[in-house]
């Protein structure tokens, strides 16, 4: 944890300053579609939700090929926490918030991927880029087939309502989702360890669960 305090002290390149204005865009850019889209064409908030969040795990899959240094991303992950605690306050950017349900749920996804950057971008990168697309591309998942299936079987591990079909969305979406993502950082290694491909699933149980 020291050595990330002092990394953060160092300044970035204005290449990476660059890269980093060009993110933030990029995911500006997304939310400004989600909420043009839901008020062109009237669709549901639910929907424009995920494809945001859709879009922004797979940009920020790449955040550690991108920047090289922590303080960008931690700068990120304030603003996109500042941003969305705002939005759901003030009942702004419905294209990200309003849903049937009270949910913290946009708020939680930028301060997890600042915990995650504390924690692992010095020593293991490619578990923010991992942990992000399966937050990302399974719980994006998980809702549309629930949501979708008129008669879904339904059951509780918390509070929360939950269905087998989009619990079994969830689990493939982000086995594939992971092992895309482990054969990009790793080449071929996860087909040819066994303990490698044993942790995906696993991985994958834990998320789902």
């Amino acid at each position: 944890m020291w050595n990330f305090a002092q990394q953060l002290l160092i300044p970035p390149s204005t290449p990476e300053w660059l890269r980093f204005v060009a993110v933030v865009l990029g995911i500006c850019t997304v939310i400004g579609v989600g909420e043009l889209i839901r008020l062109r064409f009237r669709w549901s908030p639910e929907f424009t939700r995920k494809l945001v969040h859709i879009s922004v795990a797979i940009l920020i899959f790449f955040a550690p090929k991108i920047f090289e240094r922590a303080l960008p991303p931690v700068i990120m992950a304030v603003l996109f926490c500042i941003v969305a605690y705002a939005g759901i306050r003030l009942g702004l950017l419905k294209s990200m918030h309003a849903i049937a349900r009270g949910s913290y749920g946009t708020l939680y996804y930028p301060l997890a991927f600042l915990i995650l950057v504390v924690l692992f971008w010095n020593s293991h990168p490619e578990i923010v880029s991992l942990s992000m697309l399966a937050l990302g591309l399974g719980d994006a998942s998980a809702a549309i087939v629930g949501e979708s299936i008129r008669h879904p079987i339904e059951f509780r591990l918390t509070a929360d309502k939950k269905s087998i079909q989009g619990s079994i969305a969830m689990f493939a979406t982000t086995l594939v989702g992971l092992l895309a993502g482990m054969i990009y950082f790793f080449d071929g290694m996860v087909f040819s360890s066994g303990a490698m491909f044993t942790a995906l699933v696993c991985s994958s149980l834990i998320a789902t669960a």
